[in-house]
């Protein structure tokens, strides 16, 4: 699988705030708004020989509450199995 054509993924924080707030409305995560990830572990995971970028997938922990995997990406698009992060710190109660 090719990776995608790179672009710019900045957004500003009224439109990050209208996405957050339209899902929140619609109850798409269950009341998760987001969650919290170290650098240092993300930093770790992109820092991968080989690793491109990385891709989240929505999850459900064992808990059965909603959450973010992330993976690392290699330059053929394919996930990297070395380095996986989940346990994200929910928000809330962890946000701003």
């Amino acid at each position: 699988m090719a990776l995608p054509e790179k672009c710019n993924h900045r957004i500003t924080t009224k439109e990050a705030a209208n996405y957050i707030q339209s899902a929140l409305q619609d109850n798409y995560s269950n009341g998760i708004k987001g969650g919290f990830f170290w650098g240092e572990q993300v930093k770790e995971l992109l820092s991968q020989e080989g690793c491109a970028g990385l891709r989240y997938y929505f999850a459900k922990g064992d808990d059965g509450k909603a959450t973010i995997v992330l993976k690392g990406v290699n330059n053929n698009g394919k996930d990297m199995d070395t380095i996986i992060l989940e346990k994200a710190r929910p928000c809330p109660p962890f946000c701003d």
